[in-house]
């Protein structure tokens, strides 16, 4: 999971809101959490037996939708330069060379979060092994790292306000 930088990082100062439907990615993230800031994590896991009933979307009515909606998006946006760098903030299962290399990436990197960060939209490669992949630095860490193809999608607000990215990677193309 990529986001956009801030001048401190979120666990100092604004904090950060994960969505995890199955849930290893938020106890990366959870595992991520400085100790002086252990107490401050609030994990709602709707698979246990005992959920508080919470839903943040919830709106009885039609007319307010988008206002709560719009509410629910602010708690977590960050402002940024949209032409900026995104910061790798959460990973789990790529190695962790990879992940290094990749822990500031531009719209230049010549990777899926790249190509996303550019376009606003879903961005794919298909094949680290052929084509301008074969030779370029993105391609031989990828292929290093055991990842032949990538898949980016931009978590972008109805107003186009990009707040961050996730990506898959597969070994296989």
């Amino acid at each position: 999971m990529y986001v956009r930088p801030e001048e401190n990082s979120a666990w100092e100062r604004r904090g950060l809101t994960v969505f995890d439907v199955h849930g290893d990615l938020a106890e990366a993230v959870t595992n991520l959490a400085p100790r002086q800031r252990t107490n401050d994590v609030i994990v709602f896991d709707a698979a246990s037996d005992n959920v508080v009933p919470f839903n943040p979307l919830a709106c009885y009515d039609p007319a307010r939708v988008d206002q709560v909606t719009s509410g629910v998006v602010s708690a977590f946006r960050k402002r940024f330069d949209s032409s900026g760098p995104l910061r790798l903030i959460a990973w789990y299962g790529v190695d962790t060379a990879l992940a290094a290399s990749f822990a500031t990436v531009t719209i230049d990197a010549g990777t899926s979060c790249a190509m996303a960060l550019k376009s606003r939209s879903r961005a794919i490669i298909s094949d680290f092994t052929a084509g301008e992949y074969l030779f370029s630095p993105a391609g031989v860490a990828h292929r290093a790292a055991g990842i032949l193809a990538a898949q980016t999608t931009p978590l972008v607000t109805r107003s186009g306000e990009l707040l961050g990215m996730m990506s898959t990677h597969w070994a296989r193309p």
